[in-house]
């Protein structure tokens, strides 16, 4: 399915009923894009400009530490809002960057249309204003579980709630977000199969 088509159904799935009037402004002004695994989505060394629907694949915020070695601090997965948006509204570099986990599949919303619907338009703005409370839920989720020191519980959180992730997710990304080695991890998976 195409992004754009997969967007709508995310849009049906909330039960939200878009004039084709609305619609058919709002999608001519909509890019579909397609990245590779490993691309930079959006850099943090640049302003960022769109926000993203993802319509397939695995995205990750994160960034490079002094050392030159990259921390994730969250995954983005498909019907997930996806932006730098601290950048886009202040005008100004952003924190972290995106980047695809695998191969992505994306609608790509220009920021100033992002902004115009979210504030003034009618069902399209429900609709991202609903999109926007739950990337904000589950940013506070990512958020929350970073700040835990028992890998044990930051590999049930995933499991209990992002299983897509632990499947498509190469394993040394998994064990970056939980902050060990591919080895530590390796260790961690075996005693934690042992025991379930």
């Amino acid at each position: 399915m195409e992004p754009i088509a997969i967007l709508r159904s995310d849009i049906s799935r909330l039960n939200i009923d878009i004039p084709a009037k609305e619609r058919a402004q709002f999608e001519q002004q909509l890019e579909e894009r397609f990245y590779p695994k490993k691309s930079i989505i959006f850099s943090q060394v640049s302003i960022c400009s769109e926000v993203l629907f993802i319509a397939g694949g695995i995205t990750a915020s994160g960034f490079v530490t002094e050392d030159g070695n990259p921390m994730i601090n969250r995954f983005f997965q498909k019907n997930n809002l996806c932006s730098n948006i601290v950048s886009a509204v202040t005008n100004s570099m952003a924190s972290d960057n995106v980047f695809a986990i695998t191969t992505t599949s994306a609608v790509s919303i220009p920021y100033e249309l992002f902004y115009e619907c979210y504030l003034r338009s009618g069902k399209f703005g429900e609709y991202l204003r609903i999109k926007l409370l739950h990337t904000l839920l589950e940013d506070k989720d990512f958020l929350s579980i970073k700040t835990i020191s028992d890998t044990t519980v930051k590999y049930r959180f995933l499991a209990d709630k992002y299983r897509e992730i632990l499947a498509l997710v190469p394993q040394k990304d998994i064990a970056n977000f939980l902050g060990l080695t591919p080895e530590g991890f390796s260790r961690f998976l075996r005693k934690y199969h042992c025991k379930s």
